[in-house]
Order: C-alpha cells, then structure tokens, then sequence
C-alpha cells in the first residue's frame, strides 16, 4: 500500500496527499478528510472552527485546494516559535515552524456535517499544543 501511495520514505516534514485521492469522488474524498481530521486535526471550541497542523506546508496547501474542490474555504496560517520545546498533540516536535489550516464558521458547518468525527467532543482544549492559533 506504501507504494501504491508512493508513501515510502515520507516522513512529516514530506507528507502530502495521494494523487488518487486527490482525484477521488466525493464520498472517498470526505473520508479521507474524517480520517485526517480525527488524526490529527481538532475542534477549537473559543473560535468555532476546525483546524488541522502540520510540519507540512505542501500537504496544507494540497488540503486547502482539496477543500476548495468542495467548495468549502479555508485559511492557512504559519506558525514559528522560538522555544525548543514544542509540542503538537502531545508529540514533541523539533521544527519551530508549523502551518495550521483553519476552516471558520459556515465553511465548518458544511464540512462537519459531511464527514464522520469518530471521537466524539473533540476540541481544542483537549489538543495539547504550544502553537497557539
């Protein structure tokens, strides 16, 4: 399966998204936001929004045009830090930059209810992370 995503030798800094999902029906393509975003994405419950971090600028930009594709908007942000001690989702990362996309209010709305969270009340306080947003 690693070759056939041509997944061999990524590691997080080179993640991107598959071309075969890239060019996926609608119903594939949602489940693999559902996964991404139960994964590694989080609800922040203070901004009502749904966001998604990664030491990956090149799979953030593949997201926001993935969503686009779906009409839903995004917004990309970039975050340094100057500590060394950074952490995402509990995970302690040696890049002091990471690229967050954020999908806001109707955009959340329509994308929550087309794909599946499977933790239930998942949100941005239970998201441990010294990258504020």
């Amino acid at each position: 399966m690693a070759k056939t995503f041509n997944l061999i030798a990524k590691n997080a800094y080179t993640k991107e998204i598959p071309h075969q999902i890239l060019r996926s029906p609608k119903k594939t393509i949602y489940s693999f936001l559902s996964g991404l975003i139960d994964g590694k994405g989080f609800i922040h419950d203070k901004r009502n929004s749904i966001v998604y971090v990664s030491i990956s600028e090149k799979l953030i930009d593949q997201l926001m045009v993935l969503l686009l594709s779906q009409n839903i908007f995004s917004s990309k942000y970039i975050v340094k830090k100057h500590n060394k001690n950074n952490y995402i989702l509990g995970k302690k990362v040696t890049t002091r930059t990471a690229y967050c996309l954020e999908i806001k209010g109707e955009n959340a709305v329509i994308l929550s209810s087309k794909i599946d969270f499977m933790l239930s009340g998942w949100t941005g306080t239970y998201c441990v992370t010294l990258f504020s947003i």
